[in-house]
């Protein structure tokens, strides 16, 4: 009996080991950066708050960077998504031309929990 649970207890040990080593081949890089970390900000599009006009003055003033879609979140409210994306600081230019019909624009933040 205590032979028996000795040999299962060798091949349990072995087969643990050999199943936690990396094969010699494999390369770890060291220096390689993830694409995003904890501390950037990831944002798909944008959220825009707009006057009674809606959609309709969205499309029209953001139309030049390929609107792929605008979405009514609630409370005069939309999700935009462009092709073309300019940056912030350039939808926010076009938003202070836009008569007032455009009242603000602001990143769609993604939380990801861990």
């Amino acid at each position: 009996m205590k032979i028996k649970f000795i040999t299962l207890s060798l091949a349990i040990l072995s087969l643990t080991a050999i199943g936690c080593t990396r094969p010699h081949s494999e390369k770890i890089a060291l220096n390689d950066k993830p694409a995003t970390t904890l501390n950037q900000p990831q944002y798909n599009g944008y959220i825009v708050t707009s006057d009674n006009k809606g959609e309709p003055a969205i499309r029209r003033t953001y139309s030049e960077f390929g609107i792929v879609a605008v979405r009514l979140i609630g409370n005069n409210q939309y999700e935009l998504q462009l092709q073309n994306d300019p940056g912030l600081a350039e939808l926010e230019k076009l938003a202070t031309h836009s008569s007032g019909q455009i009242k603000a624009i602001q990143p769609n933040f993604i939380y990801k929990t861990l």
